[in-house]
C-alpha cells in the first residue's frame, strides 16, 4: 500500500473480503497503520465491529452525500 493515502473508504460486506479484514490488515502493518478510514455499511448492527476492527468512522447506507463529504473533512482535518 502506498503510504500516501489519506483516507480509505471501505465497504463492510466487500464481495471478496469482508471490509473489517481489510480494516484490520491495515491497521496491523506498520506502513498503514496511520492510514484514515472510513466504514460504510448497510447493516445496522456492525458499528461496533466496524470500530473494533480500527475505522475512524462509521457510515451507515443510504447516506446524504453531504453528510458523507462533512465526514470525511473531519476525519482529514
Amino acid at each position: 500500500m502506498n503510504n500516501n493515502i489519506d483516507l480509505l473508504i471501505l465497504d463492510k460486506m466487500n464481495s471478496e473480503i469482508d471490509g473489517t479484514e481489510v480494516c484490520l490488515r491495515v491497521r496491523n502493518n506498520e506502513q498503514t497503520s496511520k492510514v484514515k478510514i472510513m466504514m460504510l455499511t448497510a447493516l445496522h448492527n456492525a458499528e461496533s465491529k466496524c470500530l473494533e476492527a480500527g475505522a475512524d468512522a462509521f457510515m451507515t447506507k443510504p447516506f446524504d452525500m453531504n453528510l458523507l463529504y462533512k465526514n470525511i473533512d473531519a476525519i482529514l482535518n
